[in-house]
């Protein structure tokens, strides 16, 4: 989602529930966007907001060994909103890189009466060993194959006859 429509979003009066899905970078600009003050200096950001929900965010997408760093962002920026506008209710399904350690952190830095949702589904990746790793998963690197030549012929998905060209 462009900067733009979180920008549009934000000083909407309204909306009272934001959902997330399959997007971490879309959960970061939120994050950033709701610290952020609304129309006028007196008002939040997101002014009715008081229902979150994140669906398959995966809290570490660079598999850098961070996810922790991100739940105490989701922490600190929702901890700034109770002063202005407290949320209601907040929702974690199926959400990757996010443990009971982080579901504990969280809930217990809300305050009381809070409606938490978290459906248990602990789905960890361990972290990558290197740049090269990140940028063509499902290579593995170590393998002597990748580096002998045995994949010269592979088309990468694109069906082209190389031993036409």
């Amino acid at each position: 989602m462009p900067d733009e429509a979180f920008a549009l979003f934000k000083d909407l009066t309204k909306l009272d529930a934001i959902a997330i899905s399959n997007n971490h970078h879309n959960l970061t600009k939120f994050l950033q966007a709701l610290k952020k003050e609304g129309a006028s200096p007196d008002t939040p950001s997101f002014p009715a907001l008081s229902h979150i929900h994140l669906h398959l965010i995966d809290f570490d997408e660079m598999q850098r060994g961070n996810a922790r760093i991100r739940v105490r962002d989701l922490i600190k920026d929702l901890q700034h909103r109770e002063e202005f506008c407290p949320i209601h209710e907040l929702s974690i399904k199926q959400c990757i890189n996010f443990s009971v350690a982080h579901w504990e952190a969280l809930t217990g830095s809300l305050r009381e009466g809070i409606e938490a949702d978290w459906d248990e589904d602990e789905k960890i990746l361990e972290p990558l060993d290197s740049e090269d790793d990140n940028n063509y998963p499902g290579i593995d690197w170590h393998d002597e194959d990748v580096w002998s030549g045995r994949y010269d012929d592979f088309d990468y998905g694109y069906g082209y006859d190389y031993d036409d060209w």
